[in-house]
């Protein structure tokens, strides 16, 4: 009541604090400013918990993939190989980052021949990171450290498969770009001829040939491959298989940390 006798309206200054509601109820506003300090801090750590993750996955991606050794029973030709792993598995492999004459074309014979005096009848590591269309492991195949793709395009056998290069490594990829030129400097194997024909395009013009030969064993004077849907069995693991399983880590963490953050 005013002097007078009438009715005063007091208006007075207030302060308006936020006071976000929770599942728990009304924080007390003196708990706010704690409170986002806390959740920031465990933002920042999610989000680095996340990101290492994802470096993880990505490296261990691009890691290389899938290893097998085992002892070479049979060359095919100059870039595919069958390997007798120490569980007594067949495995048809192909020589990754090349790419050899095939049969019917002129050093298809000779590129074999050079295969087989370094690794026929050898123990050889396989470091694959994918499967072809017809069922064999896609790798670098090293012979007591020694790279064989790398010896098949120094020996003018093969050619560097440029187009598949981002399948290599970067050192990988270097060393045979290097190689291949300097066979075809010095005019060694397939160099010698003035304009040899790449396997890729005779397999364009002649694709029925092609098609038997990826799927069919060369039985000349290698060891017998029984090349069948039971005789062969391919790793548990792929790479695909590896990166995807990184992926669905990485999203179940961050959704764990997400219930955190927000609730």
């Amino acid at each position: 009541m005013c002097e007078n006798g009438e009715i005063c309206l007091i208006i007075a200054p207030v302060r308006r604090l936020p006071l976000p509601i929770y599942p728990a109820g009304p924080i007390v506003a003196e708990r706010w400013v704690p409170l986002q300090a806390a959740r920031l801090g465990t933002l920042r750590t999610a989000l680095r918990n996340t990101i290492a993750l994802a470096l993880f996955a990505v490296a261990e991606a691009a890691s290389g993939g899938e290893r097998l050794e085992g002892h070479v029973i049979a060359v095919h030709d100059g870039d595919t190989i069958t390997v007798l792993d120490r569980e007594h598995i067949q495995h048809r492999v192909r020589l990754g980052g090349i790419d050899a004459p095939e049969k019917g074309q002129r050093y298809s014979r000779a590129a074999r021949n050079e295969l087989a005096r370094r690794v026929f009848e050898r123990w050889v590591r396989v470091e694959w990171n994918k499967i072809d269309a017809y069922g064999r492991l896609i790798g670098k195949v090293t012979q007591a450290g020694q790279d064989a793709g790398r010896d098949q395009l120094a020996a003018g056998m093969a050619w560097w498969l440029r187009p598949f290069a981002y399948e290599q490594s970067l050192a990988d990829q270097q060393e045979y770009a290097d190689v291949e030129a300097r066979a075809r400097e010095q005019r060694r194997g397939l160099w010698r001829d003035r304009n040899p024909v790449p396997p890729w395009v005779w397999r364009r013009k002649h694709p029925d040939r092609s098609r038997s030969r990826a799927t069919q064993p060369d039985r000349g004077t290698s060891a017998p491959v029984v090349h069948a849907t039971g005789a062969t069995r391919v790793l548990p693991r792929s790479l695909r298989n590896r990166s995807c399983a990184a992926a669905i880590l990485l999203l179940f963490f961050w959704e764990t940390n997400a219930n955190h953050l927000f609730f």
